[in-house]
């Protein structure tokens, strides 16, 4: 079966894309349906699903933002654009980031259809010669859980900076291991999601960052904790992660004074 994650900011156009189509007919479960571009790229992270119907426009990040964040992660996923805009420079951007397909709103269902089964088959092929390439990992079944969890958890530590991590990378690129099997363990030894230590880890760094680069220099904090040049995705973030924007946050470690 082949993932698919919906992300739009319209619910009844997420319901529709969801419920109007029959998906298991084509081979297709539904792995997350999303509100925002926040909500949709912590799936991702989770479920690294194949396909994606992606708005181009969304709150938190938009649907280039999103890509990008996609792109540096080297995600092995197939991207059609939904868009309500006519505007040829969303293509040309979307063209940039190697997208599968770009349809305008109204969808039409035939359509949406011809382009998931395209990206289905372009999926496919790429698996076909990334499998030639890749390791047997026959020994998978007899590494220890708790050195798999210690390695993969010093590789982030180690390499936090770095706004492409993501679970399917690490496990597949450092510790040669099938992706869904890592992510069983580590849910099942450390009790939470992959995207949800990242985050924890990524925003208790800036937390300890904040005292010495200070709220001029927040945007460094950004980059350092791996949130790229985008400060306001990291804004977003950190108050999800604390209830407090990076501001208020140093004024409560530095008191009214600050």
């Amino acid at each position: 079966m082949f993932k698919m994650v919906i992300a739009d900011d319209e619910q009844l156009i997420r319901d529709s894309l969801q419920i109007c189509i029959d998906w298991g007919k084509y081979g297709i479960e539904i792995a997350g349906c999303c509100k925002n571009g926040i909500e949709a790229l912590d799936v991702i992270i989770d479920t690294y699903p194949d396909l994606i119907l992606l708005d181009i426009k969304m709150p938190g990040l938009t649907g280039l933002e999103l890509l990008e964040k996609i792109n540096e992660r080297d995600q092995d996923v197939e991207v059609i654009l939904l868009s309500g805009y006519k505007d040829f420079d969303y293509a040309k951007k979307a063209i940039r980031f190697g997208v599968t397909d770009y349809l305008l709103k109204p969808i039409n269902e035939e359509l949406l259809v011809e382009a998931v089964q395209n990206a289905q088959k372009k999926h496919r092929e790429k698996m076909r010669i990334k499998k030639l390439s890749l390791r047997e990992d026959e020994t998978i079944e007899a590494a220890e859980s708790s050195t798999l969890i210690i390695k993969l958890k010093k590789y982030v530590a180690d390499h936090i900076a770095d706004p492409g991590l993501t679970l399917k990378w690490i496990a597949e690129r450092v510790l040669f291991m099938n992706a869904d099997y890592v992510s069983r363990r580590f849910l099942a030894e450390t009790g939470e999601k992959f995207s949800v230590f990242l985050t924890r880890t990524r925003m208790e760094a800036a937390k300890e960052m904040f005292p010495r680069y200070g709220k001029d220099n927040m945007h460094e904090v950004a980059v350092r904790v791996g949130c790229g040049n985008s400060f306001r995705y990291f804004s977003q973030v950190f108050k999800k992660y604390t209830g407090m924007s990076p501001v208020q946050y140093l004024k409560e470690m530095r008191g009214s004074s600050f």
